[in-house]
């Protein structure tokens, strides 16, 4: 059974994980998160994940394709990548080359997308994560970045790119089963 790769980007505070456990209760998945890969290749706990925008982009990209490869189960025909396509370094945005996604072997890419507002009430009433205070104009201009960057990806790698709501888990799953079809 070939294994089929999709990767789910928003930017931080977005809800792609609540997203993702709406559309697991549809279609079945295997779901892996881009900063606990990460977290773990680093030696770093889940409580400091959120440090990992500071360290050096290019290393934590490479030890999250190495900790994504080595985390894929086999008894899953889908895993799907939680993650980002930009990085809120504090002081940029810093934009993850979209060969990163062709190393990952994606084949799909959902973007996440919500209203301003709640992504900076998700933000603010998680109180275990730090991450950057953003205005919510900020938040919008990201999140604009986050999907023209992650189409552009799908673009440049010849593959289905579609934009969901919080609200759209029956379409995702649908989107995901169209997907592994195509691929068998």
């Amino acid at each position: 059974m070939k294994q089929i790769n999709i990767a789910a980007i928003g930017i931080s505070g977005v809800g792609k994980t609540t997203f993702l456990n709406a559309v697991a209760r549809r279609v079945r998945f295997q779901h892996l998160t881009g900063g606990s890969l990460i977290s773990a290749a680093r030696q770093k706990s889940l409580a400091n994940r959120d440090s990992l925008r500071l360290d050096d982009i290019a290393k934590n990209q490479r030890l999250l394709i190495d900790g994504f490869n080595a985390a894929r189960s086999p008894e899953y025909e889908v895993a799907i990548l939680d993650g980002h396509i930009l990085i809120d370094a504090d002081s940029e945005i810093q934009i993850i080359d979209y060969k990163i996604f062709e190393e990952l072997n994606i084949a799909a890419f959902l973007h996440i997308s919500t209203t301003v507002e709640r992504i900076s009430y998700h933000r603010s009433a998680d109180t275990s994560r730090k991450r950057p205070i953003r205005t919510e104009t900020e938040l919008a201009e990201q999140q604009g970045l986050s999907e023209n960057y992650t189409k552009s990806a799908a673009s440049a790698l010849r593959l289905p790119f579609k934009r969901f709501e919080l609200k759209d888990a029956d379409i995702a799953a649908d989107f995901i089963t169209r997907i592994k079809l195509s691929a068998d």
